[in-house]
């Protein structure tokens, strides 16, 4: 990206969607199970060349950003010169219970080391109400939102290691198809929903346009293992292209 001494703005304009199949915005850093970026929205990646003033760093949400490929993705932001509010369930005062490292306060410091502004949000994507109040502050602080990427993914809490979540059909328990649908799905629509609001007010001209990714799983177009798990990620697949379609130009 070219950048642009000038910091006035942009007309209002719809986030420019498309259902592309792969993205240059994986981040180097732990993954996390297996997972890779999917649909993009169009536009190009964030360059390491962003202006630095406040009013033209993009301003960036990573949902799920504890750990793994949301944490990636946050640094790889932070690196750009974003301003990253990194939201979860994770955090210093409320740590995992299951022995998995890392918080969001751990990955807003990284990304602010990177040189961004890393911003740590607790947030139960699950909950609509916790997701508008995330969207206020943002819109009270920042007035705008450039780059979304969901990557919130939960619906594991009830898996309990004996081996059936890659039971086939007949032998999964029916309350994974619930929780993949209401810990996996729902945080990106609900998310996305309450953020194109934020991403439909004018920009600075020298930040890229606005963007959505959604993470989805780490082969695309191969049968995951898991049935609920595989429609459930197919199913954010056609979330973003049905967005690339209602929010096009």
């Amino acid at each position: 990206m070219r950048s642009r001494a000038r910091s006035c703005s942009s007309p209002p304009t719809r986030p420019r969607i498309s259902p592309a199949r792969s993205s240059r915005w994986m981040a180097a850093g732990p993954r996390s199970e297996g997972a890779t970026v999917g649909p993009v929205v169009a536009g190009p990646p964030v360059a390491k060349s962003l202006p630095m003033s406040d009013n033209d760093r993009p301003i960036a949400l990573v949902t799920g950003a504890s750990r793994g490929v949301g944490a990636g993705i946050a640094r790889a932001l932070g690196e750009a010169g974003a301003v990253v509010y990194v939201t979860g369930r994770s955090t210093r005062a409320a740590p995992r219970s299951d022995g998995l490292t890392g918080t969001i306060e751990e990955t807003a410091e990284a990304v602010t080391a990177a040189g961004g502004e890393g911003i740590a949000l607790a947030c139960d994507h699950r909950d609509e109400a916790a997701a508008q109040a995330q969207m206020r502050r943002i819109a009270g602080e920042r007035h705008r939102l450039d780059v979304l990427v969901n990557n919130a993914w939960g619906g594991y809490e009830r898996n309990t290691g004996d081996g059936s979540f890659a039971a086939p059909f007949q032998g999964l328990p029916t309350h994974f198809w619930a929780d993949m649908f209401e810990g996996g799905l729902k945080p990106a629509f609900l998310t996305t929903r309450h953020a194109l609001p934020l991403m439909t007010t004018p920009r600075p001209v020298d930040v890229p346009p606005r963007t959505i990714v959604n993470v989805v799983a780490w082969a695309f177009g191969e049968y995951l293992g898991n049935l609920w798990y595989d429609v459930a990620k197919a199913a954010a697949i056609r979330m973003i292209e049905g967005l690339a379609r209602e929010t096009a130009p």
